[in-house]
């Protein structure tokens, strides 16, 4: 009986991978932390095929800072992270095969992006020359080129003529505004 039983044995297994198909995709797994060991949660992963550069599968990696991408067909890959204010992280030529379908990266450290200071920022405004507020036309003196080394009454004349008319007339008003002759 028991070299029936053995014989049925050898017989399942047999058939078992006589019936057995390869596989024909492929998984990639693997953890990503900052410099300091901290699992990063949100990182962006893309897989792309380098085939034809089209991006395969996107995902991101959970709260422990891991990812898996599964049913991936055979072929050459790159493998890109990448995360805010940190450099990106991309692995060229991962090839999936029958001999290798799976791969698992264990941990991928991303760094801090080297910072690009600037020396200075110079912030320039201006106002308009003449302005229009609620029925007010306002000339604002400080943004003319005659108001350099001018006093009040060499600017005056040389503002636009609605303002010389107003002067004239004696009827300005504003802040510190009196009549002139």
């Amino acid at each position: 009986m028991s070299k029936a039983l053995y014989i049925l044995l050898i017989f399942c297994v047999t058939h078992q991978f006589a019936f057995a198909q390869p596989k024909e995709s492929g998984i990639i797994t693997a953890n990503v932390f900052d410099s300091t060991k901290k699992a990063l949660n949100g990182v962006s992963v893309q897989l792309i095929s380098m085939k034809d550069s089209v991006t395969f599968k996107n995902t991101v990696t959970d709260k422990e800072g891991s990812f898996t991408i599964t049913e991936i067909p055979f072929g050459y890959y790159r493998l890109r992270l990448s995360y805010v204010g940190m450099q990106t992280i991309t692995l060229d030529s991962i090839f999936f095969r029958t001999e290798r379908f799976d791969f698992n990266l264990n941990d991928l450290i991303m760094k801090l992006k080297k910072s690009e200071s600037l020396d200075e920022i110079i912030v320039y405004a201006e106002k308009p020359l003449i302005e229009s507020k609620e029925g007010n036309i306002t000339f604002n003196a400080g943004e003319s080129a005659l108001a350099a080394g001018s006093n009040a009454s060499d600017l005056l004349e040389k503002c636009p003529s609605g303002f010389q008319r107003c002067f004239r007339k004696n009827n300005c008003e504003g802040k510190g505004a009196k009549g002139f002759n």
